[in-house]
């Protein structure tokens, strides 16, 4: 008897399906579309994206908040401007990820059949008869 898992190989999506992974990664979440496009690498990028965006967001408020209780905008190079500098670096490597994962999905993407063609335009290519 076999106890090992037997690797899935990741859903095949099409070329409009990609697409709209590929915008959800780069204007929404980045994560997202890589969910939706069925890989579950998405999970570790979503949470890069918030975790960083939560550290640039509360750096900045903190920053915001030496502004406002010294009356004047703070000169050096503080605690909480370093904490939103790496948020942002977070959320951008997670974003640049997504779109790796994203070219991933279009060169995976199968391309839609070809419509047949009618029997009037196969007739078309036929030379005429005698």
């Amino acid at each position: 008897m076999k106890t090992s898992s037997v690797k899935l190989a990741p859903p095949t999506i099409d070329k409009p399906t990609a697409w709209a992974c590929a915008l959800t990664n780069a204007a929404t979440l980045p994560g997202l579309g890589t969910l939706v496009g069925g890989r579950r690498v998405g999970f570790a990028q979503a949470a890069c994206a918030l975790v960083g965006f939560g550290l640039s967001l509360g750096g900045l408020l903190g920053h915001l908040r030496v502004w406002y209780d010294t009356g004047e905008m703070p000169r050096e190079f503080t605690a909480s401007l370093a904490v939103a500098l790496v948020g942002l670096g977070l959320f951008g490597f997670a974003w640049l990820w997504a779109l790796a994962s994203s070219i991933r999905l279009h060169r995976q993407a199968s391309r839609p059949p070809l419509a047949p063609e009618s029997d009037d335009a196969a007739a078309s290519h036929l030379p005429p008869r005698l």
